[in-house]
């Protein structure tokens, strides 16, 4: 499986019963890759719940996160401190996992331009909160720190821009060719 995000801390039981609905009789749900777009908990919680459930936990592998946490440049622009509750959280509960192997799932940290490949899947890296200026940046929300994926699977294109906002959304649109939206 690919997840992106995954819901509120209560959705966590609800997104491993699914996993676990469409995983074969017997076995643990393997989730492939879990992106987090942004740390807030409507996009994490649901991770943050299955990591802090024993029982819950013990019933899924990951092989992977991919967050895109803040450069300590970018918290310090946008005068937040180094290390912030949400993103250490995101940090930690990672941690938990386990891969297939047993070892700790790894946390990765997306780049602009990077494409990963999952079988016939592929997620390019559309946009991160790095591509904009510092006068963009004057009225920063949270929610304009959100990764964007380009999915690419069976002939067709989904966009997710996490819950980016105005600021991200016009860097996006005014630094990415527009032939690059046609989906």
């Amino acid at each position: 499986f690919i997840v992106e995000d995954g819901g509120t801390t209560m959705d966590g039981v609800y997104l491993l019963e699914y996993l676990e609905s469409l995983t074969p009789e017997g076995e643990k749900p393997v989730v492939e890759a879990w992106f987090i777009t942004h740390p807030h908990d409507d996009h994490c919680g649901a991770m943050k719940k299955i990591a802090t459930t024993p029982e819950y936990l013990n019933r899924i592998t990951v092989e992977g996160f991919y967050y895109y946490d803040l450069s300590n440049t970018m918290l310090n622009y946008l005068k937040l401190q180094p290390g912030t509750k949400d993103q250490r959280d995101i940090t930690i509960y990672s941690k938990a996992f386990r891969t297939m192997e047993g070892t700790a799932t790894p946390l990765y940290r997306p780049q602009f331009g990077q494409r990963y490949y999952f079988c016939d899947i592929t997620i390019d890296v559309s946009f991160t909160i790095e591509q904009c200026t510092k006068d963009a940046l004057e009225n920063y929300d949270l929610n304009d720190s959100s990764l964007w994926l380009l999915h690419t699977m069976e002939g067709q294109r989904f966009l997710c821009p996490g819950d980016s906002n105005f600021v991200t959304q016009n860097t996006a649109m005014f630094l990415l060719d527009e032939s690059y939206f046609d989906l």
